[in-house]
């Protein structure tokens, strides 16, 4: 057989081929493009999720420069800075941290930071200048509003601070400044900065150790890497215990959490692409080899004239790629659009709020139309290999009626067994119908299985990760992880007002003193000279029984003996223990040395600790090769505590009311700590359960649209499918009708292949659901710390009615607009 090589001929084959087949190419067009706008929104959600979480943290960290060596001096800079692996560099030499007592409630530090560090960190005035002369500054509105200074140039400030070195206060200096310009706070700022002139600086009398150099690379790949390859190949020698130089690594990037992310986290990502691709295939595939079985003599009538399997499948190919040429540029505009739409409402439930990036990188565009040519390309390789095999004999013979058998049907009963009817027409192509069948129930997969992950989430788990009572009352220091001192302990006055207003039920404090008072004797697995540092705590009867015991029991009474101690062991993010980092076990001894002289405690328990009973942050010291030495958390009643203890300081206060009077005490608190005593701050249940719900409700928003974007594609096939099915069957139609099958009868078997096909769908649902649900979401909320499983099919038993009502509008609607013919009109017909 002589091949045809001309490829101006197949292209003319096919662009004819594309004239005959104008309601196939619609039907077409409307999947590539829907499909396209699949991928397209996609890539513009992640990009925008990815570009907006990357700004936003690099904002709470301070700065967009890749990482930083930390705590040098200024001959270690000059060492490090000309390495070839640096592209850009900056400069901070810290100072100390402003105390002024209006900043309570924020974290204001004191700098000198060069041109360079000042616009990475989001620190260049947008009014006036950087400062020149000695005692000029710049700073945020936040600070000049605290301190109640107009936004002006030039006005004075005055400024308390303390220069320390390895946490001590070495001095503490008040100093007139004037301002020389300012810029917009930013609320996603962990600290306030202030920064001063170099001559300011250098007059002060400031440790060696206190310049950070933060740098770029030429990407933000293996930053943590690059940074050690510079110091070591500046000269400094990491050993077997870690840098050298203390590193800091830019957690803004994304593209470095990327390198370190879990399989699950990818492995979503990746089934996400899988499912689009995968609901593209159904319904491109359909639509091909649909057309294909419907134009198999075209196909067989050229295999008469000499032409190819290959080139066969180069015309289909060709078909697919000129209706692509009009629906991925639609797709694209269209879920560039809807991708932009959705991303400031996933936004609007995350940290980042209104402040999205949108970025229409061509990265979007790009990856949308590979995966978009590829879903195309996959979806038209089959029906391609049907037209090449078929031989020219055959395919005069096939059509799609000759397929239908109703022979298992008695004659007897061919008038009244409409059911049965409609059942042989759904599996004379059993191929297309499963199809269809795997079309339609993939959203509703992706539904159940969302709102099963969405279920599973257990308010109770998050919050008792933050709060375990209705409200915590505290100094504002200890919410921002600073708690130290006397005065920022709570008073028996404020906890007495507290217990006597309406609805209170029950409370009780945490004592903590963060003076070295106590200390370790004989130290478990630690060399002499290296002396553990001790966080010690006093825990009313009301918060023992609401600790999360990892091993062990708690005995209140015995523990009020004063012979028994609980020991706080590191848990990671979904709660499990981490033996290695946990140094006591149970039973074991403790010996500590107290201001009462020296104790020995037998360990009760280990219990997890976490921000509801500690004081948010963990001391530690570094020992002689520079590793660093964590703190032990230790618990004891709060008799014994204050036996042990001479100046106990009330940390904070916790506890319940009745639920009736939740928001009169929310209202109180809110305005004790904004007007009547501005150093204590609050947390209660009612703020953290509302960022559970934006957690949560980001996630169904991002079920939810995909969840409706495959379903539209899944109804598409579904309506092709069945107008390709009424087109093919006029003659049958015809010819049962000529003997006596009545235009309502013909009807109600359509809406029974309807209702089969929605009973189906429902079918294959509710399996797959359930196989996913007791697999894949029931591993993934076992690696959350605050979901429990749930299974539920419950969006199944919604979608039910739905998809029965469209399975019996949609053939008759769809009959009713096709079927306008005679009878003898339509038995004439030879296709």
């Amino acid at each position: 057989m002589n091949k045809v090589s001309n490829k101006k001929i197949i292209n003319k084959i096919a662009t004819s081929s594309l004239k005959n087949n104008r309601r196939r190419n619609i039907i077409a067009f409307i999947a590539i493009a829907l499909t396209t706008l699949l991928f397209t929104s996609l890539f513009t959600i992640g990009f925008g999720m990815k570009n907006s979480m990357e700004l936003e943290t690099m904002r709470m960290v301070g700065t967009t420069f890749h990482g930083a060596f930390k705590r040098i001096n200024i001959e270690d800079i000059d060492r490090l800075k000309t390495h070839p692996l640096i592209k850009e560099a900056g400069i901070r030499q810290m100072i100390g941290a402003v105390i002024n007592d209006e900043f309570i409630k924020e974290q204001v530090e004191i700098s000198y930071g060069d041109e360079n560090y000042i616009k990475r960190g989001f620190n260049y005035p947008t009014t006036g200048r950087l400062p020149i002369e000695k005692n000029e500054i710049i700073t945020d509105t936040l600070v000049l509003d605290l301190l109640k200074i107009p936004h002006r140039v030039g006005e004075k400030i005055r400024l308390r601070y303390t220069i320390e070195e390895n946490g001590i206060v070495l001095e503490t200096i008040e100093d007139e400044f004037i301002l020389s310009g300012f810029y917009d706070a930013d609320e996603a700022m962990m600290a306030r900065m202030v920064f001063t002139s170099k001559e300011y600086a250098d007059s002060l009398n400031l440790p060696e150790n206190i310049y950070y150099l933060d740098v770029m690379f030429s990407n933000s790949k293996n930053i943590e890497e690059k940074l050690i390859q510079v110091q070591s190949e500046s000269g400094y020698v990491p050993d077997e215990e870690g840098p050298a130089i203390d590193i800091g690594v830019n957690w803004g990037y994304m593209s470095g959490k990327l390198e370190d992310a879990d399989p699950i986290t990818i492995g979503g990502m990746v089934l996400i692409l899988l499912i689009i691709i995968f609901t593209g295939y159904l319904i491109i595939y359909n639509i091909f080899q649909i057309s294909v079985v419907s134009d198999i003599k075209f196909y067989g009538l050229l295999k008469t004239v000499g032409t190819t399997k290959k080139q066969i499948m180069r015309i289909i190919r060709r078909q697919a790629f000129f209706i692509s040429l009009i629906g991925i540029p639609i797709g694209l505009i269209l879920g560039y659009f809807a991708g932009n739409l959705i991303l400031p409402r996933i936004a609007s439930t995350t940290s980042i709020g209104g402040r999205v990036v949108k970025s229409p990188t061509p990265w979007i565009f790009l990856f949308s139309i590979l995966f978009s040519l590829i879903t195309v390309f996959i979806s038209c390789r089959k029906p391609g290999k049907i037209a090449g095999k078929v031989s020219p004999v055959e395919a005069v013979k096939i059509t799609d009626i000759d397929k239908v058998n109703y022979d298992h049907i008695r004659k007897s009963e061919a008038r009244v067994n409409i059911s049965k009817m409609a059942m042989s027409n759904l599996f004379r192509n059993k191929i297309r119908t499963v199809i269809v069948l795997l079309s339609m129930s993939l959203s509703l997969i992706l539904l159940n299985s969302v709102y099963t992950m969405t279920n599973s989430f257990d308010m109770n788990k998050y919050l008792s990760e933050f709060i375990n009572s209705d409200f915590v009352l505290g100094s504002a220091k200890y919410f921002k992880s600073d708690f130290r001192f006397k005065e920022d302990s709570l008073t028996e006055d404020v906890i007495g007002l507290i217990n006597s207003k309406k609805g209170f039920e029950n409370g009780g404090r945490i004592y903590y003193t963060p003076a070295d008072s106590v200390e370790f004797l004989d130290e478990k697995d630690l060399e002499p000279q290296n002396q553990t540092p001790i966080q010690l705590y006093g825990l009313d009867d009301y918060l023992i029984d609401r600790q999360k015991i990892i091993k062990g029991q708690i005995d209140v009474e015995k523990l009020k003996s004063g012979d028994y101690i609980i020991y706080g062991g590191y848990t990671n993010n979904n709660g499990t223990p981490v033996w290695d980092r946990i140094k006591y076990d149970v039973g074991d001894s403790v010996k500590l040395n107290t201001e009462n002289g020296v104790k020995e405690f037998e360990v009760m328990a280990i219990i997890s600790y976490d921000y509801t009973n500690h004081a948010r942050y963990v001391n530690f010291i570094s020992d002689k090769n520079g590793k660093a030495i964590h703190s032990q958390l230790l618990y004891l009643p709060s008799n014994v505590y204050k036996e042990i203890i001479k100046d106990p300081f009330t940390m904070v206060y916790q506890f319940d009311v009745e639920g009736e009077n939740i928001t009169d005490y929310e209202s109180f608190l809110e305005d004790y700590t904004n007007s009547i005593d501005y150093t204590l701050d609050y947390d209660s249940r009612d703020k953290q359960k509302s960022d559970f719900d934006n957690y949560k409700n980001m996630f169904l928003l991002v079920g939810g649209s995909l969840s409706f974007i495959v379903a539209l594609v899944g109804i598409v096939n579904f309506i092709n499918s069945i107008t390709t099915s009424i087109i093919t069957r006029k003659r049958e139609f015809a010819l049962l009708q000529s003997i006596g099958m009545t235009r309502k009868q013909l009807n109600s078997m359509l809406i029974r292949e309807g209702i089969f096909y929605s009973l189906g769908t429902m079918i294959i649902s509710a399996i797959f659901s359930i196989v996913i649900s007791i697999t894949i979401i029931k591993k993934l909320t076992r690696e959350s710390f605050f979901a429990t499983y749930n299974f539920t099919l419950k969006p199944l038993a919604i979608a039910l009615p739905i998809i029965i009502i469209l399975g019996i509008i949609l053939p008759y609607i769809i009959n009713k607009s096709m079927v306008r013919e005679s009878i003898v009109e339509r038995i004439k017909r030879d296709d």
